[in-house]
């Protein structure tokens, strides 16, 4: 009884590791410990195969970019359609992000960024229709500038994330800013 209660444990502790519910490490103390440091002999390493989705996903959030420049710029539709559109393509974007991002693979900021792209865009289109000004066109285009740094730091996304190695203050930025004089031009 002890001994298969011990190899559920095991199998168990497998699952996780190969499903990352766990650190590794934590799995591989697990294992040691309830091996009694007697590891088994695993058998070959499973082969990762590509999930035939994954490319036609990434493909497409990649076409969407195009696609999305071409219902801004050289259609003739109405307003309203051309939101709709653009809607739906930062939703269908999304949508594949999350699948791959639920699949554990690495190409889920590819339509990730394509989507913050789109919805980048269309909020320009939208601004661009609404108002003569550009002051709200700065403002979205400053506001996306911090929603992309503020996802860069939540989801650990490195090339979203404004920094330099050793310091990373506020008040550099402020200075840089300062030092150009832009408002005695």
């Amino acid at each position: 009884m002890q001994e298969e209660r011990t190899k559920t444990i095991i199998h168990e502790i497998e699952y996780w590791k190969e499903n990352r519910l766990l650190p590794s490490e934590y799995c591989d103390f697990l294992l040691a410990l309830y091996t009694k440091g007697e590891e088994e002999k695993p058998g070959p390493a499973p082969v990762r195969t590509v999930q035939p989705l994954v490319p036609v996903f990434v493909l497409l959030s990649l076409f969407m970019i195009p696609l999305t420049l071409l219902v801004i710029y050289f259609t003739e539709m109405g307003f309203i359609m051309q939101t709709g559109l653009l809607s739906f393509f930062v939703g269908l974007v999304w949508f594949m992000s999350g699948w791959l991002h639920y699949k554990r693979t690495d190409w889920y900021l590819i339509p990730f960024v394509n989507g913050l792209l789109i919805n980048f865009s269309a909020s320009i289109f939208l601004l661009d229709h609404w108002t003569a000004s550009v002051r709200p066109i700065h403002l979205t285009m400053l506001s996306h500038f911090f929603l992309w740094v503020i996802l860069g730091w939540l989801m650990n996304i490195r090339f979203f994330i404004v920094e330099r190695r050793n310091r990373c203050h506020f008040m550099d930025l402020f200075h840089c800013f300062i030092s150009f004089r832009w408002f005695s031009l």
